[in-house]
């Protein structure tokens, strides 16, 4: 997703977020209302390019889907909140009563994978191999929805994160992952464009929708964590 501003005597601006709920950050926000967003979705690192070519000025990423070792410092990272993963069920499947899931209990299933980003599908099979097994992939989807479809067919189950899970679950089953794979979700904006007005009222509104989600234990104080890509 992207802003894109206009601020009385500040230039025309973009500002791409990714996995915050958007109806609420577009919803009546004081300083809000002095600019004009536009809101677009990407994958973390081609939010990342934007924003070092000066084609968008905010990014929402996570420290699961963005590559590692980003050569630079003129990128400065402010801590939103902590995501888990969890599993997505169909109805009435054997561990639906639990309230937690360990990846071996699942090391049977057939598994859907939103394969859109690739990084993110890897992260999964990945932790399935560290747990002891290969996972039988029956789902390359490129979108969530084909995803949600096969797991209502009962055909395949899926790991997805808990924000997105909030939103479409439905009829499916939403299982905690023990032990926690958690992702760490940041804003990320170039070195010092923290001072520019339209810049600073984003941050401070997205970190006014972090403090309202219901599930407050995921919340980390965005205040006492900043850092550069490069560390």
């Amino acid at each position: 997703m992207a802003f894109r501003h206009e601020v009385l005597h500040i230039r025309r601006q973009k500002q791409r977020l990714i996995d915050v709920p958007r109806p609420k950050i577009l919803a009546h926000r004081p300083m809000l209302n002095q600019t004009r967003p536009d809101l677009n979705s990407d994958y973390p690192d081609k939010l990342l390019a934007a924003l070092r070519a000066w084609q968008t000025d905010v990014a929402i990423v996570d420290d699961l889907t963005t590559a590692p070792g980003i050569p630079e410092a003129t990128v400065e990272m402010l801590h939103l909140l902590d995501d888990s993963l969890h599993v997505l069920l169909p109805e009435g499947h054997p561990l639906a009563d639990r309230p937690y899931a360990t990846l071996r209990e699942l090391s049977e299933e057939k598994w859907a994978l939103d394969t859109a980003s690739i990084t993110y599908s890897n992260v999964i099979v990945k932790a399935c191999r560290d747990t002891g097994f290969d996972p039988v992939i029956n789902g390359h989807c490129h979108g969530f929805e084909v995803v949600r479809a096969l797991i209502e067919a009962g055909c395949s189950i899926s790991i997805i994160p808990g924000l997105r899970g909030r939103d479409y679950v439905g009829k499916l089953c939403l299982k905690e992952i023990r032990p926690t794979i958690a992702r760490k979700i940041f804003v990320a904006y170039r070195r010092g464009e923290k001072r520019n007005p339209a810049i600073a009222a984003c941050i401070s509104e997205l970190q006014t929708v972090v403090s309202s989600l219901p599930s407050a234990s995921w919340l980390v104080s965005a205040d006492r964590v900043v850092q550069t890509l490069a560390d």
